[in-house]
Parts: C-alpha cells; structure tokens; sequence
C-alpha cells in the first residue's frame, strides 16, 4: 500500500509540477519565526541547510530575501517539480537541487545546520515519516535544528471539499483544483505529533506555533535542535 501511495504523490507532482509551482510563489508567514534560530546555527561563513521535498524552492527564495547566506541543497522525488526549482534558480549560486526519494537511506557525506521539511509530512505515512526523521537526524550537526511543518487542513471544515476518498480515520485522497489528479493526505494529530517528539533521540524541540493560512494556523511548525553529549 505505501508503494502506491508514494507513486499517487510523485506522479502527481511529476503531472500537475506547472501548474503547482504557478501557485506557489510566495513565502509561508510561519518562515519568519524561524529565521533566528537558523541564524543561531551560523559558525563561519554560510550555513549548510537541507530542504527535504522542496518542490520549486520557494524556501530558497525566502533565505535570499532575508539575506541568509546559505549552500542550500533542494531534495525532491519530483523530477518535474525540480525542473521548475533549476528553471528559477540557474543563476543562483550554492544551489544544487537533486533528484532523491526522501524516504529512503540517501548517502551522505557531510552534515548540516540546517534541515527543514516543509508541506512533506501530510504525504508520508507515520511509520515512514518516523523513519526518515530518525535517519535524517544524524546528519545534523550539534546545536543544528531540523524543523518540520504539519498540515492541520483537517481542523477546518472548508477542506472538506478537497476529499474524495477516505483510507482510514487518519489518511485520505485529496483532489486538485478541476483536475483529476489525486494526493495522499495524512492527518497528524496531537498524539501522533507527541509520539514523533519522543522517537527522536538526539533531538529537543525548543519552539512549537501555528501560522499561515487566513485562520494563521493552517500549519503546525516544531523547531528541533540537536543535542550532543559533551566529552
């Protein structure tokens, strides 16, 4: 079952990858409460961030814009979503955008300041989800944060229209716009976000909020930073 589910989400994204990067040029409010810890994480020269299912890099044009000098690196499954991401950013420098399913053991060879994953939760059921965040974190370096936003459409009557399959209590099938292309949404409530707090061993959450959306709590963000024992 999550092999197709993985297959709805990339095919989706591969399908709808121009007319869904066309809505989504701007900034999510909920990035700049972020910006200070990103800063904190600085020790020399750039920072080293991770943008785990950057669909067209819009994460990239928000730390220019706010003048956060980085080596970004984009991670999406999406091969026409990144192709929107390069389109928009050829003349950025340290920018790289790579092919690579998130979910998986990708090899690494360094580490970062920086990890964030951003409208990527809802598409990855909690087992999986669980999974990756513990891989992930190891390639944080100390006092690094990871931050993580959960998409809390199931709080709000409005999305009710977007549903045209229910999986389960927790897991439906979303449409888009008049298309007949279909997403896999996953619903993270309280206990599931509580569950994924303590899994993670080596990481501390240290700011949790709402933003964006007209209600500006379409989103639930959770700022982890990495703990390191001290010699």
């Amino acid at each position: 079952m999550y092999k197709k589910v993985t297959e709805i989400n990339k095919n989706f994204y591969n399908r709808e990858a121009k007319n869904f990067s066309d809505t989504r040029k701007h900034a999510w409010a909920g990035w700049s409460k972020i910006t200070e810890e990103i800063n904190k994480t600085k020790k020399r020269g750039t920072i080293n961030i991770l943008d785990l299912g950057c669909g067209n890099g819009r994460f990239l044009d928000f730390l220019i814009e706010n003048n956060i000098k980085a080596k970004y690196e984009g991670w999406d499954s999406s091969k026409e979503m990144l192709k929107q991401a390069i389109k928009k950013h050829k003349n950025i420098k340290n920018a790289t955008f790579i092919e690579k399913d998130i979910t998986k053991k990708n090899k690494i060879n360094k580490k970062y300041q920086v990890i964030v994953l951003f409208g990527v939760a809802h598409h990855l059921k909690k087992r999986e989800l669980l999974k990756a965040l513990k891989y992930y974190q190891k390639y944080l370096e100390c006092e690094g944060i990871l931050v993580i936003s959960f998409w809390q459409i199931y709080k709000f009557q409005r999305f009710n229209k977007l549903k045209v399959k229910k999986i389960n209590n927790s897991s439906f099938l979303l449409k888009w716009q008049d298309t007949k292309s279909l997403r896999f949404y996953r619903a993270y409530k309280e206990k599931d976000i509580e569950e994924i707090k303590k899994a993670l061993d080596t990481l501390k959450a240290i700011k949790e909020f709402n933003a964006d959306g007209k209600e500006k709590k379409l989103n639930r963000y959770i700022i982890f930073k990495k703990t390191c024992d001290k010699m």
